[in-house]
C-alpha cells in the first residue's frame, strides 16, 4: 500500500511541476508574441480547458503509474 501511496504522490507532483513550467513558458511567450503583433501584452486563455486538461493529465497519469505498479507488485523479484 505505501508503495501505491508513493507512485500516487510522485504522479502528482510531476503533474503539478509540469503544469506550472509550461504554464509559465506558454505564457512568456505568448505575451511576447502579442506584444510584437499587437503592441500589448494579451493572449487568450480557457480557465475551464486549462483545468480539465490539467485534470486529464493527473487522470492519464494516476492510471499509467497504477497499472504498472500493479504489475511489478504481481511479478516475483
Amino acid at each position: 500500500m505505501q508503495l501505491v501511496r508513493m507512485v500516487c504522490w510522485e504522479t502528482l507532483i510531476a503533474t503539478a511541476a509540469g503544469a506550472l513550467l509550461g504554464t509559465g513558458i506558454a505564457a512568456a511567450s505568448l505575451t511576447a508574441l502579442g506584444e510584437a503583433l499587437t503592441g500589448e501584452p494579451w493572449f487568450a486563455y480557457s480557465l475551464p480547458q486549462y483545468a480539465g486538461l490539467v485534470v486529464v493529465c493527473a487522470v492519464s497519469g494516476l492510471a499509467g503509474g497504477l497499472v504498472s505498479t500493479r504489475g511489478a507488485r504481481r511479478e516475483p523479484s
